[in-house]
């Protein structure tokens, strides 16, 4: 599913965020959003959602513009997991990830639906917790739960803002290889992500953002000494092993 960010700029009460955004993403491609805090990484995943709508410029699925998109046909496009989800009213974690077929469902649960929940359930290892308070987990375990809502949707773009956020690292490798494993399934998967080494390992694509603009976008060949000490204004180390590569801060400039 082709996605076209268009000069996308936006600006909360006059102060820009992002400025003049502009991003081909490949179909299929699991994308890192990388940059220093305040850089406009969970902004524009909200503008490609369509929760913002930006000042200028555009993001389309298809050649449509998000914003011309009703309620239920975005929701099977797109599935969104923000970084804190917040309080949400009592319900299972089964309940909590069946909502995520909302957009499906006509007048009552169909069996395919409670089929689909149970599959993502067990995918995203919340069998042992299915029938618990959402409200009542850990901070780590709400997080999987609101990703499962959200993969769920069956959506062909997955947008998800510091998905490792509050996991152990267990949890983070599982998450990003799940992730991964979704882009191979041709879910154009896009995160915001602070981790460069954890995205380094999964992400097929890469942008960086510096104040509101994109300081280089691509593959791993971006992943330059030269580009990470400019975008967060620090030196590195790195290093190469069994075709991995990983970043080493060795102090500020």
């Amino acid at each position: 599913m082709k996605l076209s960010i268009h000069n996308v700029t936006f600006s909360y009460n006059g102060t820009p965020v992002l400025e003049n955004v502009t991003e081909n993403i490949p179909a299929g491609s699991f994308v890192a959003i990388v940059g220093p805090n305040g850089s406009g990484k969970s902004t524009l995943l909200r503008c490609i959602d369509g929760i913002l709508k930006p000042r200028m410029g555009s993001v389309l699925l298809e050649d449509r513009d998000v914003q011309d998109f009703d309620r239920p046909h975005k929701a099977r496009k797109f599935g969104y997991v923000p970084q804190e989800a917040g309080h949400t009213p009592p319900s299972t974690v089964f309940d909590t990830v069946l909502m995520g077929r909302k957009p499906y469902i006509g007048w009552q649960v169909k069996q395919q639906d409670k089929t689909i929940t149970s599959r993502i359930i067990r995918q995203l290892h919340l069998e042992e917790i299915a029938l618990r308070d959402v409200n009542k987990l850990s901070g780590g375990q709400r997080q999987r739960v609101f990703i499962a809502r959200a993969l769920a949707q069956q959506p062909e773009v997955l947008l998800l803002d510091e998905p490792t956020a509050n996991l152990d690292l267990r949890h983070q490798l599982e998450v990003l290889q799940l992730l991964q494993s979704v882009s191979q399934k041709q879910i154009t998967t896009l995160v915001a992500i602070h981790d460069l080494n954890l995205a380094a390992q999964y992400c097929s694509h890469f942008i960086m953002l510096r104040e509101g603009k994109i300081f280089s976008s691509g593959g791993r060949e971006i992943l330059t000494r030269e580009n990470i000490e400019s975008l967060y204004d620090i030196r590195v180390n790195i290093f190469q092993a069994d075709d991995k590569i990983f970043f080493v801060p060795v102090d500020k400039k």
